[in-house]
């Protein structure tokens, strides 16, 4: 009689243990799902918002990319200044395929993007050719941070379309 007294008490045990294993990793999976969603939407936003950025203040992106993403991108366009030019460019189409944590925290988005562009002259903001299109083979590093996640950078493979 005993024996059945502690074989249950095992039982028991087992199984409440199995049932709290299966409701941590099953919200692991909606917390993950749910962070996919915002790590979705940020490069979503990121891209929407990077035109603006060119066009203007490069302080624009900071509710979606860090310092050191607002650099790269601030540096691009000092360049561009120095050969008298500016930028123009629009989203075509953005197709997010992979997410993946690193065991640093950090997550990285592989996406694949066409844009088209066009350079203008920089003191008379007039064009200085036609629209392209480019398709990019995107890589974004995500950083996580009070804000919410953030574009750390950014690394691509470009190949012009037209």
């Amino acid at each position: 009689m005993r024996k059945v007294k502690l074989f249950a008490v095992w039982a028991a045990a087992l199984l409440i243990l199995a049932m709290l294993t299966f409701s941590m990793v099953s919200g692991c999976s909606r917390t993950e799902a749910k962070d996919d969603g915002q790590i979705r939407n940020t490069v979503i936003k990121y891209n929407e918002i990077l035109p603006l950025a060119y066009a203007g203040e490069t302080a624009i992106l900071k509710s979606v990319a860090t310092e050191r993403e607002m650099q790269r991108v601030e540096l691009f366009k000092v360049q561009l200044a120095e050969e008298n030019k500016v930028i123009r460019v629009n989203p075509v189409s953005l197709e997010v395929n992979e997410i993946e944590r690193n065991p640093s925290g950090e997550v990285s988005v592989k996406a694949l993007e066409i844009w088209e562009y066009r350079y203008l002259d920089r003191a008379a903001l007039k064009p200085l050719g036609q629209w392209s299109k480019i398709r990019y083979k995107a890589v974004y590093l995500l950083v996580s941070s009070d804000k919410g996640w953030l574009v750390d950078s950014i690394d691509f493979e470009e190949e012009l379309v037209n």
